[in-house]
């Protein structure tokens, strides 16, 4: 299990951020951006989940794991609802990055335009960041994980070449989730 400051399992994270499922079609008549945070809260559960399933090797000795978010600034506090503060006895810090990435361990492109994301994934190749996108080629120009939806729901690709440039060596148990790319 996902475990946290919280105590909450990944399974019940998952279904508390996307409770909104459930609801009856009147209760979904919201706004754009309430249903954009709901999915914003299921792709940062899978990203607190991918911090948790990477070899510690890549963490080295620091005690903080600082997640940098680009893009969408509103997604930061979005990430900050979910409670996580700690993962793998390290504390967590989420911040709004918009492309100084120096102090990052993690790297979350939120719907970039996909120029500027791929400008940014070439100044960080070999850089032993975790870098996780949406843009549509985000894999192809050498991101790490790229999410996408399919029939409503979020996936995501790997790129195991990216990963093994930077050093991001995965679980078992998430290569079984994601599609692999090589």
């Amino acid at each position: 299990d996902f475990i946290c400051s919280t105590q909450y399992s990944f399974a019940h994270m998952v279904e508390l951020a996307s409770n909104s499922i459930s609801k009856q079609p009147a209760q979904l008549i919201q706004t754009k951006l309430t249903v954009s945070n709901e999915e914003y809260k299921l792709k940062a559960a899978f990203i607190f989940r991918f911090i948790q399933l990477v070899d510690n090797n890549w963490l080295g000795q620091d005690n903080v794991i600082d997640l940098c978010v680009s893009g969408n600034e509103k997604v930061v506090k979005t990430f900050n609802e979910m409670g996580i503060n700690n993962i793998k006895g390290k504390e967590i810090k989420i911040s709004y990055n918009d492309m100084d990435f120096k102090n990052c361990n993690v790297i979350y492109f939120t719907q970039l335009e996909e120029e500027k994301t791929k400008q940014a994934l070439s100044v960080l190749q070999d850089s032993n960041l975790l870098t996780i996108g949406e843009t549509r080629y985000f894999n192809d120009d050498g991101g790490i994980v790229q999410f996408y939806k399919y029939r409503g729901r979020v996936k995501f690709y790997i790129n195991a070449e990216a990963a093994k440039q930077n050093n991001i060596i995965f679980n078992a148990k998430l290569l079984e989730l994601g599609n692999i790319r090589e």
